[in-house]
């Protein structure tokens, strides 16, 4: 048989009962009548009675102590304490969605309406017309016969009341099933959502929006091509390898890059020519558009023919806001910093063997 609550031994609502066989107890716990031990995790969602007669949270008892109803006047032989506890009912929605509110309000008398905020200063609230729980010092009333609630935030039709006398509210959010966001459909929550790290799972990476990865087609540019870092430095056929690899977690992008040149079919292109500042192009997003925020690469590895005239100085390499490519530097004794250029990774007629630049960077981006 099928439960909404948390299991079978564990109901949407239990009932205890604890009859007095002696004078005196100020509290309740422990085994009932029945030989069920009293249990509750929140004590809002208690319900005491005396003799039928429902007590009044905070004044005729207290619950701050673990499954235990306490501060209660001193009962007497043969008194029947009823406590009703209530589960949380929850069907794949948050627990916190599913509430019970309780108002206090003591007339100060003649009063046929309360409204207004409670005695504790919190303010009344319920639709027009809400299924609301209301009692007159513990007694139940009816509705629609001792009260209405006919005008949103107000409890009216009560028959005149006596300096004292206290109104009990409670009132019971609704479920709505709608809220729920199937596991084969989907759907969007309205409102801030908390998992526990443990059971966030995604079982698909390659197409979640959050988690996504893939690849691309990296190339070499130029300061001086046709269109300024962005055409290619090179023809099609230079390259032996262009590898571009990415994984991104919501704005945070990290993407590896291989290209290797083919000395012997090596050719510029689209304006390129030796000398020209070097930098990688083809990032999968483009950098986040923040002034002064250049991200910088890992330590490039490089295998370049010395025809370049390269000596033993150290790359690095920095995006670059709002673009999608990386520029290439290098830090030469006494700190000059230069860019590294077209003729360090080929130089016409002068390369004996093909060069490999690999190089990792990560950063922000704000593409969707």
């Amino acid at each position: 048989m099928p439960y909404l609550g948390k299991s079978p031994e564990f109901g949407v609502r239990e009932r205890f009962y604890f009859t007095q066989t002696s004078a005196g107890a100020t509290s309740i716990s422990g085994f009932d009548d029945n030989g069920t031990s009293l249990r509750f995790t929140d004590g809002n969602y208690v319900d005491v009675y005396l003799n039928g007669v429902l007590l009044v949270d905070g004044v005729d008892y207290g619950t701050s102590t673990a499954n235990t109803i306490s501060s209660l006047s001193a009962l007497a032989d043969e008194d029947v304490i009823e406590v009703v506890a209530y589960d949380v009912f929850n069907l794949a929605k948050n627990n916190a969605e599913v509430t019970r509110t309780r108002y206090y309000k003591t007339a100060s008398g003649s009063e046929t309406s309360i409204s207004g905020n409670d005695d504790s200063g919190v303010a009344i609230t319920f639709p027009a017309g809400a299924q609301l729980d209301v009692s007159l010092n513990g007694v139940s009333l009816v509705a629609g016969t001792d009260y209405n609630t006919s005008t949103a935030n107000t409890i009216s039709g009560l028959s005149a009341l006596s300096a004292g006398q206290v109104i009990e509210i409670v009132k019971y959010e609704k479920f709505v099933v709608s809220d729920t966001v199937s596991a084969a459909a989907g759907g969007t929550f309205g409102g801030a959502v908390s998992i526990n790290s443990s059971n966030f799972k995604m079982p698909d990476l390659t197409t979640n929006a959050f988690y996504r990865t893939g690849t691309f087609t990296p190339i070499y540019s130029s300061a001086g091509v046709t269109t300024a870092y962005e055409s290619n430095l090179f023809t099609d056929a230079s390259y032996t390898i262009q590898k571009g690899d990415y994984v991104r977690i919501g704005d945070m992008v990290h993407a590896t890059i291989f290209v290797k040149l083919d000395y012997s079919a090596a050719a510029f292109a689209n304006g390129g020519a030796a000398g020209q500042g070097l930098a990688f192009m083809g990032l999968p997003f483009k950098v986040k558009n923040v002034t002064n925020y250049f991200p910088m690469t890992s330590t490039v590895y490089f295998n370049v023919d010395t025809a370049g005239g390269w000596s033993s100085y150290n790359w690095v390499g920095f995006g670059r806001p709002d673009k999608k490519d990386i520029t290439l530097y290098y830090s030469s004794a006494g700190g000059t910093v230069s860019a590294i250029t077209s003729t360090t990774v080929y130089t016409t007629g002068s390369n004996d063997h093909d060069s490999e630049v690999m190089v990792q960077l990560t950063y922000e981006t704000d593409e969707a």
